[in-house]
């Protein structure tokens, strides 16, 4: 029987290092020529010959005995794994002629191999594997992975079943999803720190652990001068980003892939602090922002030293949620997340639309609160808040002379962090084919939503406080309904 020794492959020692480990799941995050299908392909082979005499045994009931996908996202890619895996697989191991109408190859003693395109997600059901193969997992979408991983514990398979998956990193957020991190990134993330045990039964190999490799840029292309000149004119390249750059050769999963940042000097080191919690000595702000696909509320305090904390959010990702179901989730979420919390203490800020009817809704956004014992202050958007937002809010994240931050968050503030990290960017105008940056964010869900609600904090109780000082020229005037009733304030 051949190992994988006897096999025409030398691999490098980043890919030897794939090979030696026996994880039942690998996940291959690399750069670009870095080798990652090849050493796929091969995993393959030695995983199919080191099982040979398990699977092999089968009753012929089951049918193949040894079943292998490979699955990418388009047909293309699959047609590159199709030419690898004719050029690398031993021909002892076939039992046939490769069918390429059905993307199929026989394999000895009843296997085989089955190519997939993740594009019609149909054809990702209703078979269990042995082991499963994904190339540029990057690309794959979150609804295809949920499909495929599941066929992988069939009991009559599941004692064998393994998955590799690699692919360059392309963003640590799901597109389609914001709020949530793309999968591949989460499962590479998830088994960081455990390869270490070879019989760990997850693995991951990222290549932007430079301690792993050595220091090298590349693991394949730093090792020669040509490689290296390559390199450096991909470094050099006008129409070659910095962030394709570090995305392609340096490896580097990055927070987002969207455009120019807002923020200025975010330092989760220093940003990010579980001291950010609700103290019941000062003021909690709940802030509102009433989007119809992702509403958002923010939770801030003002401690003594004037330190601004953002102690936690809540962004229910549900189309159409009525305000009253919005306000009991909140509600709810509130108290048992801060139990301590003094309900006269806590202040609610919306934007002034809430005191509009919409649709057909017989009551406004602030009556609706009112009935559920929310007291919500509107403030009307006047020009150049957003501006003078952003700014205010870059002007806090500068540490003061001690070292000490003006601003923390709690880590439970996932999508915050990955706002302040980069998700909020500038709005883009073109003009002539010039483009250039405005004071403004992009209007990108959930991401504008949640910094309405930072905008409404910074105008109304950081830029001008406290908000009914007469003295500010701001007032505070309570609102009714139909029947004279209080139901809201409102700061003007």
């Amino acid at each position: 029987m051949k190992t994988i020794e006897n096999i025409l492959y030398n691999p490098y020692p980043h890919q030897q290092e794939i090979h030696d480990s026996n994880a039942k799941r690998k996940f291959v995050m690399q750069p670009v020529r870095s080798g990652k299908d090849v050493a796929l392909v091969n995993d393959n082979t030695k995983d199919l010959i080191t099982k040979m005499p398990m699977w092999s045994q089968r009753s012929d009931k089951i049918s193949p005995k040894w079943n292998v996908w490979f699955v990418g996202e388009t047909f293309n890619l699959i047609e590159q794994l199709w030419r690898d895996v004719l050029a690398y697989t031993p021909l002892e191991l076939f039992a046939g002629e490769p069918s390429v109408g059905k993307m199929e190859i026989p394999i000895v003693n009843g296997g085989r191999f089955k190519f997939r395109s993740a594009r019609n997600e149909e054809y990702l059901v209703a078979e269990g594997l042995d082991r499963l193969n994904i190339t540029e997992a990057g690309e794959l979408p979150t609804t295809a992975w949920e499909l495929l991983q599941t066929r992988t514990i069939s009991p009559d398979r599941v004692e064998t079943a393994t998955i590799f998956a690699d692919g360059t990193p392309r963003g640590q957020i799901d597109p389609k999803n914001p709020t949530k991190e793309q999968w591949f990134w989460a499962e590479v993330k998830a088994g960081r720190g455990f390869n270490a045990d070879k019989n760990y039964q997850e693995g991951w190999y990222w290549f932007e652990d430079k301690v792993r490799f050595g220091n090298i840029e590349h693991p394949i292309l730093s090792l020669t001068p040509e490689g290296r000149v390559a390199i450096e004119k991909k470094r050099n390249d006008p129409n070659f980003s910095e962030l394709k750059f570090r995305e392609d050769i340096g490896g580097e999963c990055l927070p987002t892939v969207l455009g120019k940042s807002i923020i200025r000097k975010f330092m989760p080191d220093l940003h990010v602090s579980e001291s950010a919690v609700y103290s019941p000595r000062y003021d909690l702000y709940r802030v509102w922002d009433f989007s119809r696909n992702y509403p958002a509320v923010t939770f801030h305090q003002r401690y003594s030293d004037d330190t601004w904390a953002v102690i936690d959010e809540f962004v229910p990702i549900e189309q159409d949620l009525l305000d009253t179901e919005l306000a009991e989730k909140v509600i709810e979420w509130t108290w048992k997340n801060h139990a301590r919390l003094d309900k006269d203490k806590i202040f609610d800020i919306g934007d002034f639309e809430a005191n509009q009817k919409q649709d057909s809704r017989r009551d406004t956004t602030v009556e609706a609160l009112y009935k559920k014992g929310i007291n919500l202050y509107t403030t009307p958007t006047k020009p150049g808040d957003e501006a003078l937002a952003i700014e205010l809010l870059n002007a806090r994240l500068k540490l003061r002379q001690n070292g000490a931050p003006n601003i923390i968050i709690h880590p439970r503030c996932n999508l915050c962090i990955r706002a302040f990290s980069g998700m909020w960017i500038h709005k883009v105008i073109k003009i002539a084919g010039i483009e250039s940056y405005k004071p403004y964010v992009e209007e990108i869900h959930p991401w504008i939503d949640i910094f309405d609600t930072f905008k409404m904090f910074i105008v109304n109780v950081l830029d001008i406080e406290p908000i009914d000082d007469p003295q500010q020229g701001r007032r505070v005037r309570t609102i009714t309904g139909e029947q004279g009733e209080p139901i809201g304030t409102e700061v003007y």
